[in-house]
């Protein structure tokens, strides 16, 4: 940030009734709004909060961790004692559920609020809202009863999200340093067996994760790997022989089917250009 904001606290809170502090977890409020504003401060909520992007993108910034840029289909995790603030670049449609409660501070201590932005890929939050849309207002104990009900889903639902984004997050990070350490070396002889094994993940699942990272099987990658290389080393002046070697090709045969049927030329034919 260029310049230190401007805190202030937020007072638009409703004071929960007897039975729903007994509860422990109540909700304060929900909304829905197309917004183009920036409040140009930081709030500090005392309230926990979800709020969804359902069309538009924008920032999120928290006094803790600084700006996020975020987007339709991200939630925004707001903390009671945090200061936060919100903006579109533009305009967007946002949803909200805002609630309170000592149960709430012990969910977030044992990990279910953790991650301040993510996807909300099942549309959790928006859920949540729609449920709670004809009990909006009423104040019987059954009503109370399910609002809570609603809002711990909602909160059990966006930790898994959380989490496999997370596992998603650390997939990608697994691939791209596999495909680092072929692309570094792509003569050599990989095992597909090993590669797995080094990383922790089953051969079937490291295939499919493969596939969906690069788009190629990991043995059609590590040939196309091979293939760059060669072409590299057949533009530099080097014989058919010694590319097929140094490619990590026994067979010179094998390497010139190989270069055909992945290039549509012939080796010679590629060199002799």
């Amino acid at each position: 940030m260029a310049h230190k904001l401007e805190i202030f606290r937020s007072e638009t809170f409703r004071t929960p009734l007897g039975f729903e502090k007994e509860l422990g977890l109540w909700v304060d409020r929900t909304g829905e709004a197309v917004s183009s504003s920036n409040p140009g401060k930081l709030r500090i909520l005392g309230l926990y909060a979800a709020v969804y992007i359902e069309k538009g993108e924008g920032v999120y910034i928290l006094e803790s961790s600084g700006k996020k840029s975020v987007r339709a289909g991200d939630v925004m995790i707001v903390y009671p004692r945090i200061p936060t603030m919100y903006y579109p670049k533009g305009e967007w449609k946002s949803i909200w559920i805002v609630w309170g409660g000592p149960e709430s501070q012990t969910l977030d201590k044992m990990g279910y609020l953790g991650k301040p932005v993510f996807r909300d890929k099942n549309e959790s939050v928006r859920k949540a809202f729609m449920s709670m849309l004809h009990i909006k207002g009423r104040e019987d104990m059954d009503s109370i009863l399910e609002r809570k009900r609603i809002v711990i889903e909602m909160i059990l639902e966006l930790h898994r999200a959380s989490m496999e984004e997370d596992v998603l997050s650390e997939n990608k990070l697994v691939m791209e340093r596999i495909i680092a350490k072929i692309s570094e070396n792509p003569s050599r002889d990989y095992s597909i067996e090993k590669l797995a094994a080094e990383s922790n993940i089953s051969l079937t699942h490291f295939r499919r994760l493969f596939i969906a990272h690069t788009g190629n099987s990991p043995k059609e990658f590590i040939l196309s790997m091979k293939m760059s290389r060669a072409k590299q080393m057949l533009s530099e002046g080097k014989s058919i022989k010694e590319t097929a070697e140094e490619c990590g090709f026994e067979d010179v045969f094998y390497f010139m089917r190989s270069f055909k049927k992945m290039t549509g030329i012939t080796a010679g034919k590629f060199s002799g250009r």
